[in-house]
C-alpha cells in the first residue's frame, strides 16, 4: 500500500506523488515500481514515467548489473593479454584470472554476510542491514584487480627469472615464493589496515567498501598468492611456461624485467675465482658471513660463507666485471664491483658494525 497525492497540472503535465509505506530498500518498494511501470501506467492509457530517488537507484542498479559482466570480461581479458606478453605463457595468466575471480567472489560474500545478513554489523556500529550500493562492485573490482595483478606480477616475475636461468620449475617456484612472499604480505597488511580505517569514517558506503576491499586483499595475498598460486604452479610443472610456437612468434616481446647484460668475459677465458678475508674494523675475522657473487644483470653465480679465519673463495665463470656482496649479522652489508682478469683475484672485505653500504 502507498499514499498517492496528485499535484495541480501544469502545461498538460500532471505530477503524482506516490509514497510507499515500506522503506526504499525493501523488496516491496522495488515491486511497487515494477507494478507502476508494467501494469498501472499502461493500463491507464496514459504516457507516464516513474522517477524519484528510489526509482533512479533501482534503474542505476539494473544498468550496472547488466554491464557488470562486460566490465569483468574486459578487465580479465586485458590482464590476461598483458601477462601473456610478459611471461610468454598461457597457464600463468589463466591462473591469475581464476584467482582474481575467487578473491572477488569471496569479498562479495563477506559484504553480503555483514551488510545484508547483519553478521557482526553491530560491532561496526553502522546501523541495520540493507542492500549494497550498486556502484560498489565496480569500484571494488577495479581496485582489487589492480592490487591482485601487482602481487601476481611481483611473485611470478621472480619465478620466471629463475626459470629462464635454470629451467627447473620446482626451484623457480621455491625461490620466487621465498624471495617475494614477505614483501607481498607486508604490502597487503598495509593495504588491509588502510581499508579497515574506512570503517572509522561512520559513512555506510565507505565502510562497506573498506570492509570488502580489506577482506579481498587479505584473502588474495595471504592465501591465494602465497599459497594456492605457488602450489598450483608446482603441480603444473613445466606446463606453467608452455606457449605454442606459432603464438610465440606472433606475439611481441614485452619483458617485465630489463634484459640481463651479458657478462663481460672472453669466450676463451678460463674459469677463475675471487678469494680473500672478511674482517671487522678492528681486524678480527668474521665467521659465517655470506659472500655472494652476482653477474652484471643481478643473477647469482655463487654464494659461500666465511670460515673461522674469515676466509672465503667464490668461483668465477671467466674474466669480466662482477658484483661481490658481503653481509653478516649485526655488521650490515656491503657490495662492490670486482674486475676479474685471467687469474684469481684477491679481495678483502671490511665490515663495520651496523654498516649498510651498496655500490652505485
Amino acid at each position: 500500500m502507498a499514499q498517492v497525492a496528485a499535484l495541480p497540472p501544469a502545461h498538460g503535465v500532471t505530477v503524482i506523488q506516490v509514497v510507499p509505506k515500506t522503506s526504499p530498500q525493501s523488496q516491496q518498494t522495488d515491486d511497487l515500481i515494477d507494478t507502476l511501470r508494467d501494469k498501472v501506467i499502461p493500463g491507464a492509457g496514459a504516457t507516464g514515467h516513474v522517477g524519484g530517488v528510489t526509482a533512479i537507484s533501482k534503474d542505476f542498479a539494473t544498468v550496472t548489473g547488466d554491464r557488470l559482466p562486460l566490465f569483468v570480461a574486459t578487465i580479465i581479458g586485458l590482464s590476461f593479454l598483458l601477462l601473456l606478453l610478459a611471461f610468454r605463457s598461457l597457464v600463468v595468466p589463466l591462473t591469475a584470472a581464476l584467482m582474481n575471480l575467487v578473491a572477488a567472489a569471496a569479498s562479495f560474500g563477506v559484504l553480503v554476510a555483514i551488510f545484508q545478513w547483519g553478521w557482526g554489523l553491530d560491532m561496526l556500529g553502522l546501523g541495520k542491514e540493507g542492500p549494497i550500493n550498486a556502484f560498489l562492485p565496480v569500484i571494488m573490482l577495479s581496485l582489487l584487480f589492480g592490487l591482485s595483478m601487482d602481487y601476481q606480477v611481483f611473485l611470478v616475475s621472480r619465478m620466471h627469472e629463475e626459470w629462464v636461468h635454470t629451467k627447473d620449475n620446482a626451484r623457480a617456484v621455491r625461490v620466487g615464493l621465498a624471495e617475494t612472499s614477505r614483501v607481498i604480505n607486508s604490502a597487503a597488511l598495509i593495504m588491509v589496515c588502510v581499508f579497515l580505517a574506512f570503517v572509522l569514517s561512520g559513512n555506510s558506503g565507505a565502510a562497506t567498501a573498506g570492509v570488502g576491499l580489506a577482506a579481498a586483499v587479505a584473502l588474495d595475498a595471504f592465501i591465494l598468492r602465497t599459497a594456492l598460486v605457488p602450489a598450483a604452479m608446482h603441480l603444473l610443472g613445466k606446463s606453467n611456461w608452455w606457449l605454442p610456437g606459432w603464438l610465440d612468434k606472433a606475439l611481441p616481446h614485452l619483458a617485465v624485467e630489463p634484459a640481463e647484460e651479458p657478462v663481460q668475459a672472453a669466450s676463451e677465458g678460463p674459469a677463475s675465482a675471487v678469494h680473500g678475508f672478511v674482517r671487522t674494523a678492528d681486524g678480527d675475522p668474521l665467521e659465517g658471513a655470506a659472500v655472494t657473487l652476482l653477474s652484471a644483470g643481478g643473477r647469482q653465480l655463487d654464494r659461500v660463507e666465511t670460515l673461522a679465519d674469515g676466509s672465503y673463495i667464490v668461483s668465477v665463470p671467466g674474466p669480466g666485471t662482477y658484483l661481490l656482496a658481503t653481509t653478516a649479522a649485526s655488521y650490515g652489508s656491503i657490495a662492490r664491483h670486482v674486475a676479474v682478469t685471467d687469474g684469481p683475484l684477491i679481495h678483502d672485505v671490511e665490515l663495520a658494525e651496523g654498516e649498510v653500504d651498496a655500490v652505485n
